[in-house]
């Protein structure tokens, strides 16, 4: 589902086979609004923008704003970071432990107990070059290029994780949970005693 919301009075900006462009009346543009002073700044100048288009065509056209998120506040808006997170290192373990145990079986079954050592060598360089330097250096060169291209798939595979994902999920709640518990028993009884009595922490794991 799209997080961005398109004007109701807003137009689509075309383009003519001869590549010009028809602009309407009240052309949809989208605008970033950033984190930090992003806010006071668009504030500003939203303002001097509407103002000069206003004033340019005498009140004819008028500049229907839509925001595109990024930063922190699409993450706060999307929360789904996590999801991301955790099917990218899901899949990435899921393809490297299968294609390291298929090769040592075939190794092992081509060079007997020699192979182990061979499809450990073979796998650690094809692991090291294709799954981590090769990806790795391409999306530091071409972020959004990278972006464009893996986000079907992406989106895909978080669709396929997403039972385990929310369940890593629900331990991680209860762990946090648990720890807060302990931390708050354990400054407590500290602050009693004046020192720490590890029986809170025997008591507490059993």
């Amino acid at each position: 589902m799209s997080h961005i919301k398109i004007p109701s009075d807003g137009a689509k900006i075309t383009v003519n086979n001869d590549g010009t462009y028809n602009i309407p009346d009240n052309p949809i543009i989208t605008f970033i609004e950033g984190d930090g002073i992003g806010p006071d700044l668009w504030a500003a100048s939203v303002r001097v923008f509407d103002a000069a288009v206003e004033k340019a065509f005498k009140g004819s056209k008028k500049i229907s704003w839509a925001e595109v998120y990024a930063g922190e506040k699409a993450l706060d808006i999307t929360n789904d970071n996590e999801s991301l997170i955790g099917t990218i290192l899901l899949g990435n373990n899921i393809v490297n432990i299968l294609a390291t145990s298929l090769a040592t079986a075939y190794f092992v079954k081509l060079f007997g107990d020699k192979g182990i050592f061979l499809a450990t060598f073979c796998m650690t360089v094809l692991i090291l070059v294709f799954s981590e330097l090769l990806p790795k250096t391409y999306a530091i060169n071409n972020p959004e290029t990278a972006a464009r291209r893996v986000a079907p798939l992406v989106l895909f595979f978080i669709y396929i994780f997403s039972p385990i994902i929310i369940f890593v999920r629900v331990i991680k709640i209860e762990l946090t949970e648990t720890r807060y518990v302990f931390d708050l028993c354990l400054l407590i009884n500290f602050d009693r005693t004046g020192s720490f009595d590890w029986r809170w922490f025997t008591a507490f794991c059993q």
